[in-house]
Order: C-alpha cells, then sequence, then structure tokens
C-alpha cells in the first residue's frame, strides 16, 4: 500500500511538471512582438460600444459574438498593453487543463497515458501560438474540452457494452442542462462549435445501434431524442444571431471577401494538417517561414500514425472510439463542406478541437504497444526529438515580423511631422496597421490607395466593414503639398510607376524611412511639392 502510494505521489508530481510547462511555454516571449491584422480587428472590435460592438462584428460575418465581448470586460478590466491583452488567451489555455484532466478521467485512462496525452499536448507548437493570439481559438480549445467532458460524462451513463436496464438508470438530470450551455457558449464562441456538436451527435448515433434488449434500446433512444432536442434548441438559440449576420452580409460581398482566397483542402493539405497536429513547438508563424521541420516532426509522425493504425486493428475500447470520432468527423466535416461550399472553411486554427481527442487518441496507441521494447523505444526517440525541438525553440532569438515596422515608421513620423499630414498606402494589411499605431494621434490621415499594379498586397486581409476611418481611394486621390507613401518592397526602387508620376507632377521623393524584417522592408516616404 506504501508503494501505491508512493507511485500515485509521483505520477501526481508528474502531472504538476507537465502543467507548469505547459503555462511557462504558452507565457514565454508572450509580448515579444506586435499584433497581427486579426489582433488588432479583435481589439478593435471590442472598443466599439456594447450595441455598435454586435453590428460591427456582424458585418465581418465570419465569427460570432461571444469572444469580443469576453474581450471587451478583459479590456475594461486591465487596458490594451500588449502583455495584458495577449494574457486573455493564455488564461483560456490554463482553463483548458481542467476540463483536459477532467476528460481523460471520465475516458478511464490511466495515469501514464493521461500523462503522454498532456505532454502531447503541452508542447504542440499550433496549441501555444494559438494560445497567445488575441482572436477566439484559445477559447474555443477551452470551451470544446468542457463539451467534450460533459458530453463523455453523458455518454458513461449509457455503456458501450451495456446489458441490463439498470446500468443504464442514475444520470444526474442537470448533465443536460451543463452540457446544453456549454454548447451554446460554444457555438457563440466560433461557428466550428457546432462541428463539436455533430460529432456527438455522430456518436451518438453509433452508440444507439443493436442492443440486446428491448428495454435498452427504448431507455437509450430516450436519452438520444433528449441530446437532439437540445441540438435542435441549440439552434433556435443560434437564430437571431444568424438573421443579424444574415441581414449584413446582404448588404456586402458576402463572404466571397471573407473565404475566397482559401484554398479547398487536398492531399497536402490533410497531410500538413496531420504534421502539425504532431509538430513540437513549432509552428509556421507567416508565409515565408517553412511549414513544418520535417527532420523532427516526420519520426514522431510516423511513431504516431503507426501506433494508432496497430491499435485500431488490434483493440478498440470505448476511449479509443470516442476520441476516434471526436478527431475524425471535424477534419472530415472540414473537409466535406470545404468541397461542396462555394468556399473553403478548411484551417488549422479552426481545427483547434480536434488537438486534444487526436493527443489522448496518440496516447493510448503508443501505451498499447504490444511489444515492451517497442513501446519504450517510441517513448525515448518521441522524447528526445521533444527535447531538441524544446531546445531549439527556448534558445531561438525572437522573431521581428515586417507588418510590426508600420508601428516603428508611424513613431517615427510622428517625430518628423508638426502638423495635419496624410499617409497613403497601397494595402490593407499596412493601413490597419497604420491606423491601430495612430488612432489617438490627430496629425494623421490614412488612405488605401488602388490601382498600383506594382504595388504587392495580400488580399486575405481586408479593411473591416462598417469602418470608414481609413479612406479607400484611386491613384487620383494623391494630392497636397507634403505626404508620406507607404509601400513594402524587397528593395528601394526609385523607378516604380507611383514614384514616376509623382516626380512628373513636380514632387521630390524625400529619403525613405526604413524597416527591414523577414527579407522585405517596409518604407515610408515623405513627399513634398517642388518650389521650382
Amino acid at each position: 500500500m506504501h508503494s501505491e502510494k508512493n507511485k500515485s505521489i509521483f505520477w501526481q508530481l508528474g502531472l504538476l511538471v507537465v502543467a507548469a510547462f505547459y503555462l511557462v511555454a504558452r507565457l514565454w516571449r508572450l509580448s515579444d512582438s506586435c499584433l497581427t491584422f486579426d489582433e488588432i480587428f479583435s481589439v478593435h472590435a471590442a472598443e466599439h460600444g456594447w450595441s455598435s460592438m454586435f453590428s460591427f462584428v456582424a458585418a465581418d460575418l465570419i465569427h460570432p459574438p461571444l469572444f469580443y465581448a469576453l474581450l471587451k470586460i478583459w479590456i475594461l478590466a486591465g487596458g490594451e498593453s500588449l502583455f495584458w491583452l495577449r494574457l486573455f488567451p493564455v488564461v483560456f489555455a490554463a482553463l483548458a487543463i481542467a476540463p483536459f484532466l477532467l476528460l481523460c478521467r471520465e475516458l478511464k485512462l490511466t495515469t501514464l497515458e493521461t500523462l503522454t496525452a498532456f505532454v502531447f499536448l503541452a508542447v504542440n507548437g499550433a496549441l501555444i501560438r494559438y494560445s497567445q493570439e488575441v482572436r477566439m481559438y484559445s477559447p474555443l480549445f477551452c470551451f470544446s474540452l468542457v463539451s467534450l467532458w460533459l458530453f463523455v460524462r453523458f455518454i458513461n451513463y449509457l455503456p458501450i457494452n451495456a446489458s441490463t436496464f439498470k446500468e443504464l438508470t442514475g444520470f444526474p438530470k442537470n448533465n443536460y442542462i451543463w452540457l446544453f450551455l456549454t454548447n451554446l457558449i460554444l457555438i457563440y464562441t466560433h461557428y466550428f462549435g457546432w462541428v463539436v456538436v455533430l460529432s456527438e451527435l455522430a456518436i451518438f448515433v453509433y452508440l444507439c445501434r443493436g442492443f440486446s434488449t428491448a428495454l435498452i434500446r427504448i431507455q437509450r433512444g430516450k436519452r438520444f431524442g433528449a441530446f437532439f432536442c437540445s441540438v435542435i434548441l441549440l439552434g433556435l438559440c443560434f437564430l437571431p444571431w444568424a438573421w443579424v449576420v444574415w441581414q449584413a452580409a446582404s448588404q456586402s460581398e458576402g463572404f466571397s471577401q471573407n473565404l475566397g482566397w482559401a484554398a479547398k483542402p487536398g492531399f497536402v493539405s490533410i497531410w500538413r494538417f496531420v504534421l502539425i497536429l504532431n509538430e513540437p513547438f513549432y509552428y509556421q508563424q507567416s508565409s515565408i517561414d517553412a511549414p513544418n521541420i520535417l527532420i523532427l516532426v516526420l519520426p514522431i509522425a510516423f511513431i504516431c500514425l503507426t501506433a494508432i493504425v496497430l491499435n485500431g486493428f488490434r483493440h478498440r475500447n470505448e476511449a479509443f472510439i470516442l476520441t476516434a470520432f471526436f478527431t475524425i468527423v471535424p477534419v472530415a466535416t472540414a473537409f466535406i463542406v470545404s468541397w461542396i461550399s462555394p468556399h473553403s472553411v478548411w484551417g488549422t486554427r479552426h481545427l483547434i478541437i480536434v488537438f486534444a481527442p487526436f493527443a489522448i487518441l496518440t496516447a493510448l496507441a503508443i501505451n498499447c504497444l504490444p511489444i515492451k521494447e517497442l513501446k519504450i523505444a517510441a517513448f525515448g526517440l518521441i522524447g528526445t526529438l521533444i527535447l531538441i525541438a524544446g531546445i531549439r525553440h527556448f534558445s531561438a532569438k525572437p522573431q521581428t515580423f515586417i507588418w510590426c515596422g508600420w508601428r516603428e515608421l508611424a513613431a517615427e513620423a510622428d517625430v518628423q511631422t508638426n502638423e495635419l499630414t496624410t499617409i497613403y498606402i497601397f494595402e490593407d494589411d499596412g493601413a490597419y496597421q497604420l491606423w491601430y499605431a495612430l488612432k489617438n494621434n490627430p496629425k494623421f490621415n490614412i488612405i488605401s490607395i488602388d490601382g498600383y499594379a506594382d504595388m504587392p498586397e495580400d488580399k486575405a486581409f481586408f479593411l473591416p466593414r462598417s469602418f470608414d476611418e481609413v479612406k479607400v481611394a484611386d491613384k487620383n486621390a494623391i494630392a497636397g503639398d507634403t505626404f508620406y507613401l507607404a509601400f513594402r518592397e524587397t528593395a528601394w526602387k526609385p523607378d516604380k510607376q507611383v514614384l514616376q508620376d509623382l516626380r512628373a507632377r513636380g514632387y521630390e521623393i524625400g529619403k525613405p524611412l526604413e524597416f527591414k524584417a523577414q527579407g522585405v522592408t517596409a518604407f515610408l516616404v515623405p513627399i513634398e511639392k517642388s518650389l521650382r
């Protein structure tokens, strides 16, 4: 008994160590880089008054409003410092630990299986990244885990191998209410919350097939009916927001502007997602970064997938079946919807709901490897590769992103400018960054210019709808005695079309302010009307 007690203390200590590391990894360099375009949108939405915030978010079409309401409360409590804003998603990542461990317990995992799954979760690069991004993905991850835990608790009163009616009794009725309320929060956090609900519905259909006695079929049918009614009620509760979004979509270009740039997924997309599910510490931050560190992630992915396949053929217990459903159904749903709908909805950030089930599925599979030596070798190799990836991650220099340059250049221009000045910029991403940097500075107007083919622009970014503080105009709008031009290029090119046009109109091109990062330079160029 004393030995068992020592063993329990050892595993509890192990869980505490992993939990501490989980938090450290998410707090590491939390405020080293500036806000991204999407994060600025989050803060911008939360800065609105309560009534205008909902209409502003509805105009964006692609996200429900709950995250922005929670962020607004967070900002009211602590302000808008970069660290405080980035701490918001970390809090949800930390809160997710509790439902994750409760889910593992409800699935009847051993302590070693729980610890293994927790390690995979703690070191996953995508989860670390989205735990630091001021977006709804960390709350989505947290609420989805609460939902999965309550749902598994729900179906644990409907055991797969039930043989008597007695085994189906004793279910606490308030669990219906908590599961419904959690799913309501989930679908108002992100539309992919509906995919979690769909996964739960699919599992219920699977569990309700063929049973030995009529009484068990009737009882389980009642439970399924209750859950199905809760799904219908969720739909009714979501109708008001769906109506608001439909009204907003009818007054804009619809979802094409939001999703039209996204490619439909294929084999490469699925393979990349599999690698991301297994990638320790690393995640692609921008389009010029490598998608994966293949030398580290390929061996881990091979071991994990092989173990899952072997376990699937050998024996499939209830935990394996449930986590397989929670992993496969969302991925398959996103893939199918992306192909049958006009626009792709495929995205790693949306599928954050499958990371925890996949971690549990992998932990179950590796711990069920039939040969002890093979299991030890698998743990040893995975542990070594995670250690190498961790050393690489924590010793790397902070990365500087080109979009942070606009804030730096705006500060320099502020020092050099004493009167009302216009900045003409040729991309919406940079225009939004400049606006955010200068929103409290009355000296500057920001105008986004279309019409120059040699000015690069990422069409995935566009100025928010129902937002007129940055004007959009064509190239003929560039005028004034003094102003700035803002654009990005690989190097200074004095022969760019806009510069040639301005020289032809009698303007002098001043010495540009520069910010270099990621092989690109952001230029803020002073322009002045020639007196000659």
